[in-house]
């Protein structure tokens, strides 16, 4: 049988894995050095990963996207959760 890498499912356009880690490494480091604990992300979180993505591969995601990504995300996470269980 020969199936497609899972990255073809998970990424499509722009978004690549190189810009998830930068996403999740953004996320987890804003997360650490401000200490939030709220169960959604601050709006200035998806600002700042949207400029750190903009200034490291030269694509722009706006806000909303990036929210979507976020949901994206905490859904896979759940899911591993499950399979893992």
């Amino acid at each position: 049988m020969n199936l497609p890498p899972l990255a073809t499912f998970l990424y499509e356009g722009l978004w690549t894995l190189e810009i998830d880690t930068t996403f999740v490494d953004t996320l987890v480091r804003l997360k650490h050095e401000t200490g939030c604990l709220l169960k959604e992300f601050p709006s200035y979180f998806l600002l700042t990963v949207g400029q750190e993505i903009r200034d490291i591969f030269s694509v722009r995601f706006n806000e909303e996207e990036l929210s979507a990504c976020v949901k994206t995300l905490h859904a896979r996470y759940k899911t591993f959760k499950e399979v893992l269980a």
